[in-house]
Formats: structure tokens, sequence, C-alpha cells
């Protein structure tokens, strides 16, 4: 296995689904709209503007980015704070970083809250790199954009490198730019079973170890 880690973070590495759910009927509720789906956590995953649109009913950009303004004011603030992290990642992210190997995030989650986040549990210092949609200006379209301007940055062969992610969407990523995928069975998202008969999911975060 690659000593090259890409890890997601939201439904990976941390539970962030208390957090965001408060803050998205906040956000709903200042702007006096009423969610037109239920507000459960397999609406995390994709970027902000995408999940605001699809939970407000409203495709109008400018609304979109109105409920956008009032979600980063809460969570930013005060959201962030109800991350909860998934059994055994805490003791398994340092395991790794102990052993040598080299690590960072990928994730789809916004750059600010992702690094309050990780100062939070003191884990900052375990990756190499931090790195999300909206680390550059303009901002990457996907996911798979995103590790693929990573791998040039830090010169890193797709083969060299494996990404660890909860969906069919980090999957497609690693896919797309030759990394090796390892799934996570406690996350956000689920893989059919045609997929999941070509994927290696882990059931708990002490197989990451072992497995890398």
């Amino acid at each position: 296995m690659p000593d090259i880690l890409l890890f997601d973070l939201d439904g990976t590495l941390i539970d962030s689904a208390p957090g965001i759910l408060d803050t998205f009927a906040t956000a709903l509720a200042r702007a006096g709209i009423a969610p037109v789906v239920p507000l459960d956590q397999s609406l995390i995953g994709p970027p902000l503007h995408v999940i605001l649109s699809r939970i407000a009913g409203i495709e109008d950009a400018g609304t979109v980015e109105r409920l956008a303004n009032f979600f980063r004011e809460e969570y930013d603030s005060s959201g962030y704070l109800k991350t909860l992290v998934y059994p055994g990642i805490d003791e398994t992210l340092r395991s790794l970083a102990s052993s040598g190997s080299k690590m960072f995030i990928v994730t789809n989650k916004r750059i600010r809250p992702t690094l309050r986040i990780l100062n939070m549990l003191d884990w900052t210092s375990l990756f190499a790199g931090i790195h999300a949609l909206d680390s550059v200006s303009p901002v990457f379209a996907s996911k798979a954009a995103l590790i693929r301007w990573l791998l040039e940055k830090h010169d890193i062969p797709g083969q060299d490198a494996c990404l660890i992610g909860d969906t069919p969407d980090d999957a497609q990523a690693a896919h797309e730019n030759g990394l090796q995928f390892i799934g996570v069975s406690w996350g956000y998202g689920r893989f059919s079973p045609d997929v999941l008969r070509d994927l290696v999911v882990l059931d708990n975060a002490a197989a990451i170890a072992r497995l890398c």
C-alpha cells in the first residue's frame, strides 16, 4: 500500500453532521425558507451551494448565495465546534504519522472551517498538506480536479498514492487520477453492490493502519 495517503474529511475522519445540519436549519430560518427535503446526514458531502440549492428547492444563484453567507457566518463561528471524531480515527492518524506516512486532506469543505476543525482537534501538524475546493481562486470544480492539482503540486505519481473516502464520488475522483481507493463504511456515502465488488471498504478505523 502506498505511503502517501489522501484523506477525505467529512464522513471519513469526522462526523460533522450535528453542526452542519443545525446550521442548515438556522440559515434557512434566517432566510424565511422552509426545507423541501429532510435535513439529514445524507445531504452531506457535495459542495455547499449544491446542498443549499437542493434543501431550499431553489436554483436562483442570488438566493443560494445569501443562504451560503448565512451558513458561513453561523458555521464558522460556532457550528464547527459540534464536530465529532469517528471512533479510532485519532489513534489511527497519529499512528500513521509516527510511522512515516505522508498524509494530506482533500475535502469539499471550505478551507476556513477545515483549518479551524483540524486545529481544534490538534491534527494540523499530522498532515503534509490541507487542501479544499476553495484553497485556490477560482475554486476547483470537483474533488478530482483538486487531487489532480495536488499531485502536480507535490510531484506525486498517482500510483504512489491512495485516497481514503466514504462516497462513490471519492472513488471516482481516485479513479480519474490513477489512485488506489479505500472506502469506509461509517460515513455518509453508500456504495452500490456492483461498485462494492471492485472496492476495498473498511468497517473500522484500525483497519486503515493495518492496510496502509
